[in-house]
């Protein structure tokens, strides 16, 4: 598995959670609004949140500097964040499961 395969893996999540968010009645302006719409969300491979907006249409802004020990993804560092649009989620577990700043892991 590589970095890319990671990330092919959290964009697939994503525009499928643009498309629910969408709704039934697909046009381009739904699909937009499906986008933007899009705040503290976790994919199942991702390690940190995505956020969008109407102003912000880029879903990554927080960087986690991970390494394998063992077979497993082990995060180095605190996740780093230049967010446009920040929620109030500062990570993700995996699968899906946010952690929120009072939470912690």
């Amino acid at each position: 598995m590589s970095n890319f395969t990671l990330y092919g893996q959290a964009l697939g999540e994503l525009m499928v959670k643009t498309l629910e968010n969408a709704g039934p009645n697909l046009t381009r302006e739904s699909v937009v609004e499906g986008a933007e719409a899009i705040r503290d969300w976790c994919c199942t491979a991702c390690l940190v949140p995505m956020n969008m907006s109407p102003t912000d249409h880029r879903p990554l802004e927080m960087e986690l500097y991970i390494r394998v020990e063992d077979g497993k993804w082990v995060a180095i560092s605190e996740p780093v964040s230049f967010e446009s649009t920040p929620g109030k989620v500062i990570g993700c577990k995996g699968m899906g499961e946010p952690i929120y700043a009072d939470q912690g892991e």
